[in-house]
């Protein structure tokens, strides 16, 4: 009997799952049976696949990692000039814009496609990304929030978590770690770097995977157990400024995450039970909205974003027929 593979939770992989559960079982489930790294192996071809992003979302997450790689460097005294946070966004993004690009270009090769699923980006539209990355970081200087500390500042503490480190609650794997921490007198501040956000507040969804960062910070050594001593933050991008929402801990907020992770888990597992052990993902339903399918990474595979109301016509006659069976058994 095949070892089963321990379920890990993220905010990510439970809204990937409330999507669609093909999509979460594709790069969650099919992708990690296989432990082998060899670049053509089925299963890590699946995992590429799945991170595939549009340029604008490569920009984002990259922006990102230069932020913290500033505010990690800021702590040893080191301070970025304009010109050297250009050069490092824009080698950055290069590189993983090349990278999905290979991915997708092997991808190609072996489907025996006609051509590559995105088109090559052009000079002038990484231009335009590099700028507007820019804009974020440059902007991120002047936020109340960081600007003391992007200046190296000797009176204030703070972290820069590693992003995938996990903890265990309740006997699962959580990736949870806040982007920073900032000591706040006797409390710390836990904030999370968001994209293009809408509206200040954010959704429920958004607020379980904020209120996740308290598990994370309980179990990490040398901080506070009391979910009361933590603030949680997130720093959104919205129409050219830093929008900053915080909220306290509290321990209502800390049981119902707990309760939702638990939630989670328990779907993930059922999803690995209905493909069973051949790990067959034609069980799984496809995405009830049919808007998901456009930006997903899987679409160029996947019967339900090609035809999908074929697709859904075909699934629902076999679920018939399936009960009939059983009804006859």
């Amino acid at each position: 009997m095949a070892k089963s593979l321990p379920i890990k939770w993220s905010a990510s992989r439970a809204n990937l799952l409330s999507a669609c559960a093909r999509r979460y079982a594709l790069q969650y489930v099919l992708g990690k049976e296989e432990e082998s790294e060899h670049y053509d192996r089925p299963s890590k071809l699946v995992i590429d696949q799945g991170r595939w992003r549009p340029p604008r979302d490569l920009m984002v997450l990259t922006t990102k990692d230069v932020l913290r790689q500033r505010l990690i460097e800021a702590a040893g005294g080191v301070l970025w000039s304009h010109d050297a946070m250009e050069a490092t966004l824009e080698r950055k993004l290069k590189r993983r814009i090349a990278e999905q690009r290979g991915q997708q270009e092997h991808l190609a090769r072996r489907m025996g496609w006609d051509k590559i699923p995105q088109r090559r980006l052009s000079k002038a539209k990484l231009t335009e990304l590099v700028n507007d990355g820019m804009e974020r970081l440059v902007a991120a200087e002047t936020h109340p929030l960081l600007c003391r500390i992007l200046k190296g500042a000797r009176d204030t503490e703070w972290l820069v978590p590693n992003s995938l480190q996990t903890v265990d609650v309740d006997g699962n794997k959580i990736y949870a770690a806040p982007d920073l921490i900032i000591r706040e007198g006797r409390k710390w501040r836990l904030v999370r770097f968001s994209g293009d956000i809408f509206w200040p507040k954010p959704s429920a969804l958004r607020r379980v995977e904020l209120n996740a960062m308290i598990l994370w910070a309980q179990e990490s050594e040398g901080l506070p157990n009391s979910p009361r001593k933590y603030k949680i933050s997130r720093l959104g991008w919205n129409d050219g400024h830093w929008v900053l929402w915080s909220q306290q801990g509290s321990v209502k907020a800390h049981n119902e995450v707990k309760k939702l992770i638990a939630n989670d888990v328990a779907s993930m597992r059922q999803v690995s039970r209905t493909m069973g052990p051949a790990r067959d993902v034609d069980k799984l339903a496809y995405a009830q909205q049919m808007w998901r399918c456009r930006k997903c990474p899987y679409r160029w595979t996947c019967q339900g974003a090609s035809n999908p109301i074929r697709a859904r016509l075909e699934q629902e006659a076999v679920e018939v027929e399936n009960s009939r069976s059983q009804l006859t058994e």
